[in-house]
């Protein structure tokens, strides 16, 4: 199995092109809304880094509306958190407000959409079954937002996340697969938790928190 593989998008110059680029550099976990301009150069990045089973994604994108199909059998989930930014999530049982260093549960095999403003955001995609036996209802936290700032254990798997994204290139070899399995475990963690925080919650119409300062999230 390959451990590690990085992946960079290269975008062309020509607008038609590096539209194209883009939606094909997305299209493993979003597509382009059919309406979006054609994506200014300067304004885009993005990295895949697989790690074992798992992927990470870091992403550099202008406003936009992210689309996800229904794909029913699709076998992975998505966490996006955005390092900078707002935005909206809608699936067909709700909509939320996501702000900057907050993270959005995407079930992939589920239909989302994704309006966003100027964004920085890195991601982890892993497949549901290292995580199914541990957190309840899995698919029912699709659209969910999980907020590092009032979670220890979300707030440690953000950390995770993030410092995995930006060291994955030059971990060595022998040190990959603990890391995959550590990351595997503590998104079953955060993910259980956020489910539990669910289930027992009072029903009410998702609010947008406000934009926090990563200071406010570490402390």
């Amino acid at each position: 199995m390959t451990v590690l593989r990085s992946f960079t998008v290269a975008l062309p110059s020509n607008p038609a092109e590096r539209r194209r680029a883009w939606a094909g550099a997305l299209a493993p976990f979003l597509d382009m809304a059919p309406a979006e301009r054609d994506p200014a150069p300067g304004l885009l990045a993005l990295t895949r880094h697989r790690l074992g089973p798992l992927t990470l994604v870091e992403m550099t994108a202008p406003a936009q509306t992210f689309r996800r199909a229904l794909r029913p059998g699709h076998d992975d989930v998505m966490v996006l958190f955005w390092l900078d930014g707002v935005g909206r999530v809608t699936w067909p049982g709700g909509t939320a407000g996501f702000g900057r260093l907050q993270g959005v549960v995407l079930d992939l095999a589920q239909a989302a959409t994704l309006a966003v403003g100027p964004v920085r955001a890195t991601g982890l995609v892993l497949p549901r079954a290292l995580v199914a036996d541990r957190v309840p209802n899995l698919a029912s936290l699709h659209g969910a937002v999980l907020d590092p700032a009032s979670d220890p254990v979300g707030r440690l798997f953000f950390t995770c996340v993030q410092d995995a994204a930006e060291t994955a290139a030059g971990l060595p070899a022998d040190r990959l697969l603990p890391v995959a399995e550590g990351v595997a475990a503590l998104a079953a963690a955060a993910l259980r938790r956020l489910a539990t925080e669910r289930r027992d919650a009072p029903k009410a119409a998702p609010k947008t928190a406000p934009p926090r300062r990563l200071a406010e999230v570490a402390a």
